[in-house]
């Protein structure tokens, strides 16, 4: 996963904890099969903005995170029904799978901690990360079993060990994250900053910087194309994208787009880049390989995080505009269908 994350200094407001949900709702979603129009808001219901979404591989299950506070955990295809909601007291920032564990991360800054569910949505534990952290990005090691989490006021990425949740070890980032990546072939953190305008490279095994480039139009969004050795930047002032080596750091090429880009997802089956464009109501459908826009798809209004499905042309765009999750097909840039909706509470204690 990676998904569009809100900074804490810039136009989100990011801050969060846990409460128990107060009502059930149900909302109803007329499936569709044919593109639709830019104004067109078709989607799974989640939630007042949604920023950002997951997906684990091995159940199909994706997790939204929205700016009305709320976890919802949306079955697979082809219903995509919500099955479980948590509540939050305050927005969550960023969210990540851990497979192998069985649990989903979500990075509450306001209340420096990150909220740990297990992946059918319930509630089961929370890793403090300090008084002065607030954690805003989370990477997954799913080889050595480790979760990186950026905390963006102390400058520090804290490493966490996923079996027991335990907090290993913190290193000096020197920036305040405004993006934030992990390449598990390199064994690479990367850490972008728009008011430094770098892009640093870091060993997680030891905490040094082994790397940084000056992006001059500033850093913000980051993910990472480990198949490619690419990263993608998101330039919000441009508006572009900053493709650059993952060894060297050198910038290869900047692709223009409409908008600032808000969210990355590669569809590693079929050799595609989905982009996703503020203040737009569509994405930007690319060729990974020759780095051309093929499409551009109409989703709903402010469309942030996506996901890919792993094994399928499916992606998941989040619409930060509006109450949705749009479904899009990556290969014919169209919505391919969506179900009723219910709105679940999560069981057990919350947070």
């Amino acid at each position: 996963m990676k998904v569009a994350r809100p900074s804490l200094r810039h136009s989100f407001n990011v801050h969060q904890l846990l409460r128990i949900p107060s009502a059930v709702g149900l909302s109803l979603i007329v499936s569709l099969l044919t593109p639709v129009t830019a104004a067109a808001s078709w989607g799974i219901v989640v939630g007042t903005g949604p920023t950002a979404i997951a997906v684990d591989p091995a159940t199909g299950y994706s997790y939204a995170i929205s700016n009305d506070w709320t976890l919802k955990t949306i079955g697979p295809a082809p219903s995509f029904q919500v099955m479980a909601t948590a509540t939050l007291t305050q927005r969550p920032s960023d969210i990540a799978v851990a497979t192998a564990y069985g649990k989903v991360y979500v990075a509450v800054p306001r209340s420096q901690l990150v909220a740990v569910f297990n992946t059918n949505g319930n509630p089961i534990g929370q890793i403090g990360m300090g008084r002065k952290s607030k954690p805003t990005f989370l990477a997954i090691d799913q080889t050595k079993g480790l979760l990186y989490v950026a905390n963006q006021q102390e400058k520090r990425v804290a490493i966490v060990d996923m079996a027991t949740d335990a907090v290993l070890s913190r290193y000096a980032a020197n920036v305040a994250a405004d993006g934030f990546g992990f390449h598990p072939t390199l064994r690479r953190i990367y850490v972008s900053d728009i008011q430094s305008q770098t892009v640093q490279a870091f060993d997680p095994d030891t905490g040094t910087q082994v790397g940084v480039v000056t992006v001059p139009s500033g850093a913000s969004l980051l993910f990472v194309d480990a198949n490619r050795n690419r990263l993608y930047v998101s330039l919000p002032a441009v508006p572009a994208v900053a493709v650059l080596d993952a060894s060297t750091l050198a910038v290869l090429t900047t692709l223009p787009t409409p908008t600032a880009p808000t969210g990355f997802a590669l569809d590693a089956l079929n050799d595609r880049l989905v982009v996703s464009y503020s203040g737009s109501s569509t994405v930007g459908i690319w060729d990974a390989n020759t780095l051309t826009e093929l499409k551009r798809a109409a989703v709903g209004p402010s469309p942030a995080g996506c996901a890919w499905i792993p094994g399928t042309s499916t992606a998941l765009v989040a619409n930060s505009g509006s109450n949705t999750v749009t479904v899009i097909d990556t290969l014919v840039g169209a919505i391919v269908g969506v179900a009723s909706t219910l709105d679940r509470p999560a069981s057990g204690t919350t947070f």
